[in-house]
């Protein structure tokens, strides 16, 4: 089961505290890097489609074949987080709904099928 631990600091932002391997990180980077507000407008963009990948400051994500792959945009290296777009935007919808209730942490896990689950910690 791969997991990353996200925390929520004193100023209501949330940082990776721990991850399991590289490819769950890049997820939890994604999150606390690139969805500072709502994620609509990621879910917009994903869903056009003329759109195909795209960057930001710590990931870049790439769309193919009805999947998302998330990617480091600050080092080149083989690791990634491939999910299903349908799947990926209702993480996107999870992660909001967490991060609005202002959970001390988000456990995000995925386990062996590739079933992404978020949860927060009081």
């Amino acid at each position: 089961m791969e997991k990353v631990i996200i925390a929520r600091t004193p100023i209501d932002t949330y940082l990776i505290q721990d991850y399991s391997n590289a490819a769950i990180e890049l997820l939890g980077a994604f999150l606390t890097s690139e969805t500072s507000g709502s994620s609509e407008a990621w879910i917009n963009i994903i869903l056009k489609k003329e759109w195909n990948s795209c960057g930001g400051n710590r990931t870049y994500l790439r769309k193919y074949n009805g999947m998302i792959s998330i990617h480091n945009s600050i080092v080149e290296d083989d690791d990634s987080f491939v999910i299903a777009i349908p799947q990926f935007i209702e993480v996107l919808d999870q992660w909001d709904a967490l991060r609005e209730k202002g959970y001390k942490e988000i456990v995000i896990t995925r386990d062996g099928k590739g079933i992404v689950i978020l949860q927060g910690i009081e």
